[in-house]
């Protein structure tokens, strides 16, 4: 008996042993993962949770890291309730503003709860889900509504939500609150100048926190002081000799220029004689591209040109400018050492250009036609006596034209706005494109258009009748 107890005894207390095993086992696994839960938790949320939208609407890209890492100011980002249904993108967008610098804090505040908070920023009402951007130098408030694109859909008569645009409201809202003093623009007018911009590119000037006013020189001494750009978009008639003046006096005290130039049979030697004096001149006529890789489909007057490295060309994000009946560009034949020339935008080396384009009749080559390749667009720096100037020339006014941006999905506004960046030395650009929530143009070219269709009409269905043909020939000879 004595031993048949001690073998359960013995058997009884391997079982406890291993039940304590167990027990202690799962107690640590828990401990663990419990420990694992704490410390993801307290991780930044660009580790703890992934975006894998398609757009990457819950992430910030390279634009915005960059500004957020020079921040030296405190900025605090409020997120405005007052729904059952906060805004869950812009919520999860602010978390990974927070999650980028020691600068940054995010708070919410409740309209319901603190209804009195939003009147202290504005005396209009904001919708649920808005955020004010607060610094010690000055604040910006931002709508919900305005973090999002809308088109009208002339089928069902409403607006589609076709876009969102909370990384470049918001970082261009930092931006806005840290920069002690905003870069001018003056636009120039009384000339027929296009001083009426298209609503993208007035949202990405003013998302680059650039203000914008209108000038006339025939009523003014001079250019204003404040003046950190002069924008001049293809005048439509020439200047008067008071007025060269006045823009060559602001150039040469260390200023910048925004220059766009169109075709046009009027003469303008006033005009010309400013970029003359930088070292520019207009080539007689417009330009026609015959390398199909610079131009758009079927159209030879609609160029692409080459995009050549440069600050102004970096942030193109798709790598295309779309120039619809340009002037060809060049050096004149001697200019002063003082001057640096670059090119921006260029031709292939097959483009020529057309010296009567009032009368042209084909866009084949003839004899008087002139060669090219030409440059479409050219930066100018000139550093003298501890000044520099800076003026960017580009030869289509059609740059402006909202049609024609979106055929390359805002490649022209970009370099439209790097451009001007460059010049009023912002170090980085804060136009930062809206995310697409639809469908984008896709750029192709006529080369691309060619390639494709001899692919499909000729390779493929040749490839498919090939490899019928192999296997039909072997399994007769099996």
């Amino acid at each position: 008996m004595n031993i048949k107890n001690n073998i359960k005894q013995a058997i009884k207390t391997k079982s406890m042993v291993k039940g304590s095993y167990s027990l202690g086992s799962v107690m640590i696994l828990g401990a663990i993962l419990v420990v694992i839960c704490l410390v993801v938790g307290e991780l930044p949320t660009k580790y703890s949770k992934l975006d894998i939208s398609s757009e990457q609407i819950y992430s910030v890209g390279s634009q915005t890291e960059e500004l957020v890492a020079t921040l030296d100011t405190d900025v605090t980002l409020y997120f405005i309730t007052g729904s059952s249904s906060d805004d869950e993108i812009i919520k999860e967008l602010l978390a990974k503003y927070e999650d980028l610098s020691s600068h940054i804090k995010v708070e919410t505040r409740d309209m319901i709860t603190n209804p009195n908070f939003v009147s202290q920023y504005t005396s209009e009402g904001v919708s649920s889900s808005s955020v004010i951007v607060v610094s010690d130098e000055r604040f910006k408030v931002i709508d919900n509504a305005d973090m999002y694109v809308y088109e009208a859909n002339y089928t069902t008569y409403t607006y589609d939500t076709t876009g969102f645009d909370g990384e470049g409201q918001i970082t261009s809202a930092i931006a806005y609150v840290t920069t002690a003093d905003l870069p001018k623009l003056y636009l120039l007018e009384g000339h027929g100048e296009s001083t009426e911009l298209s609503s993208t590119l007035q949202n990405a000037i003013e998302k680059e926190n650039l203000e914008i006013e209108t000038l006339s020189l025939l009523t003014k001494e001079a250019v204003p002081e404040d003046a950190d750009c002069l924008v001049i978009l293809s005048p439509a008639s020439d200047f008067s000799d008071e007025e060269t003046e006045k823009i060559l006096a602001y150039l040469e005290a260390g200023n910048t220029a925004f220059m766009v130039s169109g075709y046009t049979e009027t003469e303008m030697p006033n005009y010309d004689s400013i970029l003359e004096n930088y070292g520019i001149q207009k080539v007689e006529g417009v330009v026609v591209e015959s390398n199909a890789n610079n131009y758009y489909p079927q159209y030879p007057l609609y160029l692409i040109p080459n995009l050549q490295s440069h600050t102004i060309t970096s942030n193109i994000t798709n790598g295309y400018v779309l120039l619809p009946v340009a002037q060809g560009l060049q050096t004149i034949d001697s200019y002063r050492s003082t001057l640096t020339i670059e090119s921006l935008l260029t031709t292939s080396a097959d483009a020529f250009s057309k010296p009567d384009a009032v009368n042209m009749t084909t866009l084949e080559k003839e004899s008087a036609d002139i060669d090219g390749p030409f440059d479409l667009a050219m930066a100018i720096t000139e550093t003298y006596n501890d000044t520099e100037t800076k003026i960017v020339i580009v030869s289509s006014d059609a740059i402006v034209d909202e049609d024609v941006d979106s055929a390359v999905s805002g490649g022209n506004t970009e370099f439209i706005v790097g451009a001007l960046s460059w010049m009023v030395d912002h170090e980085t650009t804060v136009s930062i494109a809206s995310k697409s929530l639809s469908t984008e143009s896709l750029t192709v070219t006529a080369a691309n258009v060619y390639l494709w269709s001899v692919i499909c009409a000729i390779v493929l269905p040749i490839a498919f009748i090939g490899c019928g043909a192999v296997i039909w020939f072997r399994r007769r000879r099996a």
